[in-house]
């Protein structure tokens, strides 16, 4: 495909249609969850995947972050991509083993702490997976980083497939909690042996060097895995403090709400798995313009998408709780943390769109900044909103923190990585976004039909783009570039 446009765009099709798989399971097993076992039972299962997930990040250490990059800057050469891909998989396996170990001894302390009896159970059986979740991780990442997506997308969507096939059977089978983890671990074993057949013909096994190259993957590595672990933390920070001062069906009713807002950045999470190694090669060809073309355009059409997202979701939300969890009347309590977060869904979708920028600029130390930011001022806003206002102000604290740090990061691509961002477009975005929110919310509580509403609304929103000239002939023409068949 000799159109680069049209490749970057097919990659993010793909890597789009991998996650939207992610997503729309996780979607499902939610309301599985949460229909069997009420809200309770979706809270304990929410603890247990975010302790699964931090769990891979730190075993991990940020090695999968750092075969991406030097998978896209060596896949050229042989030797070098040889050393590299050994290497992670080598250190991954013995730093996931010490974390499952660690996930097992601390299960009892954690189960304590939480007040939840049945958790320490449920991680000794979690922390058997971890290890090889880790390995094939680190597979996907080599695949990810030679942009391989048709690939890294088959494989991830048979993953979660796998995961709903078996949460159902197992939970029919009447296993119940215990049984989604039986059903999150059993995939792996099916997934490395493809895995493993699937790399061989890119890489071959080498030892050579074998402590040079873990230096400069791990001296990378270690900066993405501090960027990554405390932004994680700080954006899973709200379910353990739900945990902590309220309830587990506060917890749960939470998870239901989250579980849209996550649904809703697949498409960005897809995007930055194409701009991460797009934008590591430009930056070692020390194509800097190209950096900043892809990032403006990229966070452009990302807020313009969420921005509707947005603005039709909050307009359906009722219908949408109602129909979701029809015998569980207490899942209403999630539809205002949802609304909440729908504020902060398009600037946050632009962030996550590009987020990896500076690690892909071999500047990993400005996203381990951000991360610090973005982890204090959601643990000071948590701890000053949830307490008065319940699971609303964990909303209201998780919106007002992505905007905050959105326009931090906005500052470090600006100011320190010294692309030239239009931030005026992004800001004029931001407020016409929350400007058709609020309308949105104005017309549900004036009680409108969504079928008189949302024509209404969208076609104004479409309007005000136009005029504002945030959309214009140029975007014309990049579509049609988009669309124009390869010669």
């Amino acid at each position: 495909m000799s159109n680069p446009l049209r490749k970057f765009t097919f990659d993010v099709a793909w890597a789009f249609s991998g996650n939207a798989t992610m997503a729309i399971i996780g979607f499902v097993l939610n309301l599985i969850v949460g229909n069997l076992l009420g809200a309770e039972g979706l809270g304990l299962y929410g603890i247990v995947i975010t302790t699964y997930l931090l769990g891979s990040m730190v075993g991990a250490v940020g090695m999968p972050s750092s075969l991406i990059k030097h998978a896209a800057e060596y896949q050229s050469t042989a030797s070098k991509l040889n050393r590299m891909v050994s290497t992670a998989l080598i250190t991954s396996t013995l730093l996931s083993l010490l974390t499952s170990l660690g996930i097992f001894a601390l299960a009892n302390p954690i189960g304590h702490l939480l007040d939840m009896p049945a958790l320490p159970g449920l991680l000794h059986t979690l922390s058997i997976g971890l290890p090889l979740f880790m390995v094939n991780k680190t597979f996907l990442a080599l695949l990810n980083g030679l942009r391989q997506m048709r690939l890294v997308s088959l494989i991830e969507s048979s993953r979660y497939i796998l995961i709903m096939v078996f949460t159902i059977i197992i939970i029919n089978l009447g296993y119940g909690i215990p049984g989604t983890v039986y059903a999150l671990i059993a995939p792996e074993f099916l997934l490395f042996p493809i895995l493993n057949i699937f790399t061989r013909k890119f890489y071959r096994l080498s030892l050579q060097d074998f402590w040079a190259t873990n230096r400069v993957l791990t001296s990378f590595g270690l900066q993405t895995f501090l960027s990554i672990i405390i932004d994680n933390v700080g954006t899973r920070l709200n379910l353990f403090l739900i945990a902590y001062f309220l309830t587990e069906s506060d917890v749960g009713i939470f998870t239901a709400a989250n579980m849209f807002y996550i649904g809703f950045i697949t498409l960005p999470a897809a995007v930055q798995r194409i701009t991460n190694p797009t934008i590591a090669t430009y930056s070692g060809n020390r194509k800097f313009a190209a950096i900043t073309n892809v990032v403006n355009q990229v966070m452009k059409y990302v807020m313009i998408l969420l921005g509707s997202v947005s603005i039709l979701f909050i307009i359906l939300v009722s219908q949408v709780i109602n129909t979701a969890y029809p015998n569980n009347p207490q899942f209403i309590n999630a539809i205002p943390p949802l609304i909440i977060l729908m504020f902060s869904l398009s600037s946050y979708g632009a962030l996550a769109s590009v987020g990896s920028t500076p690690a892909s600029m071999s500047q990993p130390h400005w996203n381990i900044i951000y991360a610090i930011f973005s982890l204090s001022v959601a643990l000071i806003l948590n701890l000053l909103l949830l307490p008065r206002w319940g699971i609303s102000g964990s909303a209201l604290a998780t919106s007002l923190t992505n905007i905050l740090s959105t326009l931090f990061f906005l500052y470090i691509l600006q100011k320190k990585l010294r692309l030239n961002i239009q931030i005026t477009v992004l800001l004029k975005l931001f407020l016409i976004n929350t400007s058709f929110n609020l309308l949105a919310l104005l017309g549900i509580y004036l009680g409108l039909s969504p079928t008189l509403l949302i024509p209404l609304i969208i076609t104004s929103y479409i309007g005000s783009l136009l005029l504002t000239n945030i959309v214009g002939q140029q975007d014309i023409i990049l579509l049609q570039k988009i669309l124009k068949p390869t010669q």
